[in-house]
């Protein structure tokens, strides 16, 4: 039997600032006075906030804790679709990623809340020791409409995907 190798590459980004912009703020920060959007943005409450992809097909993809929405007209109307065969075994985390391949496969990758353990934040550390978030990556080769099982990554938290 061969191994399996993963061809799964996760984008990372690796940012560079001067020393100046990395130094402690003389201020606090507050929220602004009014937030402005551009005149023609509409709110999508309903959908969460993203990732969003665009698949091969021209449509748009993101998910939420247990499902991947789907919308052929930009946004205005979303079909709902399981992520999971599997009732309150998996509930993904906020932070999460979604690519969509050149081929037009989409892959998901996330936290499962459900399995989150030992979480004691230690403010000293930045850390919780011992905790533990599995991380998942999930794949659709139809654009979203069905999801083959998940695999597990590593049972550790990692922070943010």
């Amino acid at each position: 039997m061969k191994p399996y190798i993963s061809s799964l590459l996760l984008p990372v980004l690796f940012l560079s600032f001067p020393d100046e912009v990395l130094e402690p703020l003389s201020h606090d920060y507050s929220p602004p006075a009014e937030i402005k959007y551009h005149p023609k943005a509409t709110e999508m409450t309903e959908i969460g906030y993203g990732p969003f992809v665009r698949t091969k097909n021209g449509e748009i993809v993101t998910v939420n804790q247990t499902e991947c929405l789907i919308s052929s007209d930009e946004g205005k109307t979303w079909t709902s679709h399981a992520l999971f065969n599997y009732e309150n075994a998996y509930e993904v985390r906020p932070e999460r990623a979604l690519i969509c391949t050149r081929n037009g496969t989409l892959i998901l990758a996330f936290a499962n809340n459900i399995e989150r353990l030992n979480w004691d934040w230690d403010p000293v550390i930045h850390d919780s020791p011992n905790a533990k978030l599995p991380t998942y990556a999930v794949r659709s080769v139809d654009g979203g409409r069905t999801w083959e099982a998940p695999r597990k990554l590593h049972d550790d938290w990692t922070g943010a995907i």
